[in-house]
């Protein structure tokens, strides 16, 4: 299922704008089958571009599948990465890992940088764009910022 509300996208600015799509709407229940017509200009590539996630609109809303599901996904992240049975003492949990990861030598070793990322994937994610509003979702944003060190965006 995909539902794109208001979806607007410009290319470029100033005077050479262009605006691809104004304002468009579609539907696609979960199984069904779609086409798209129209001119040449019309939009058709751009809004397959987001309806696949290759680009994000300007503004309106893309909703893929379904909501419930994602954020039931995201409370039990939230879970697990506020209830980390390493988060009092994060130099075990580094430890621990140092012997997994002795050919990684890029990943990020204290814990404000491991935290912001774990906020910063969820809050900061596109394919969450159309959650932003939701009550739920920022909910659990806020428990991930109030647990993993109270970090600001």
């Amino acid at each position: 299922m995909i539902e794109i509300k208001n979806a607007t996208k410009t290319y470029g600015s100033g005077e050479s704008a262009v605006k691809a799509l104004k304002g468009v709407s579609l539907n696609v229940g979960g199984g069904d089958f779609a086409a798209l017509l129209g001119a040449s200009g019309s939009g058709k590539s751009t809004l397959l571009h987001i309806a696949s996630r290759l680009e994000h609109p300007d503004s309106g809303a893309v909703k893929y599948g379904d909501t419930e599901k994602a954020l039931e996904m995201l409370t039990t992240y939230a879970e697990i990465a506020t209830n980390n049975p390493f988060a009092p003492t994060k130099d075990s949990f580094f430890r621990y890992v140092e012997g997994l990861t002795e050919r990684l030598t890029d990943l990020p070793r204290d814990a404000r940088t491991i935290d912001k990322s774990m906020i910063e994937a969820v809050e900061d994610n596109p394919a969450f764009s159309a959650l932003v509003d939701n009550p739920r979702f920022r909910s659990i944003v806020e428990k991930l910022k109030s647990n993993l060190g109270g970090m600001a965006k």
